[in-house]
């Protein structure tokens, strides 16, 4: 893989793309891009994010704006999002961390989170 890749423009886990590649491409990403080591909570946190928004693009309640230049782009490899279906949004993001499919969100034993969309706009901002 180039290390100009984004994982938006690499990666699709839900079509074969391997764990291993994934995570390895967003090491890169991190050390590149932040220039520093990426903790595994924040690399599985990204990558469940990143697929669940690659979800909700293919279902249109979101599309991504990406440029050419890749250092316009975040590190999920687009520039801006401009979401359709704020609900639907809402309501997937709450559940990706309500869920906590890779025991990533819900952390020091706790069952819930108060506002658990808040962890997910940290990664935006």
């Amino acid at each position: 893989q180039s290390s100009g890749q984004t994982m938006s423009q690499s990666t699709n886990m839900d079509h074969g793309q391997d764990s291993e590649d994934f995570d390895q491409l967003l090491e890169t990403l991190g050390n590149q891009r932040l220039g520093v080591k990426m903790k595994p909570n924040a690399r599985n946190r990204i990558k469940e994010l990143m697929l669940v928004l690659l979800k909700l693009e293919n279902t249109r309640v979101l599309r991504f704006d990406r440029s050419s230049k890749d250092t316009e782009n975040c590190i999920l490899g687009f520039r801006e999002m401009l979401v359709h279906d704020l609900s639907t949004f809402n309501q997937e993001i709450r559940k990706m961390v309500c869920d906590d499919v890779r025991k990533c969100w819900l952390v020091n034993g706790k069952k819930c989170i108060k506002e658990p969309t808040g962890p997910v706009y940290e990664l935006f901002r």
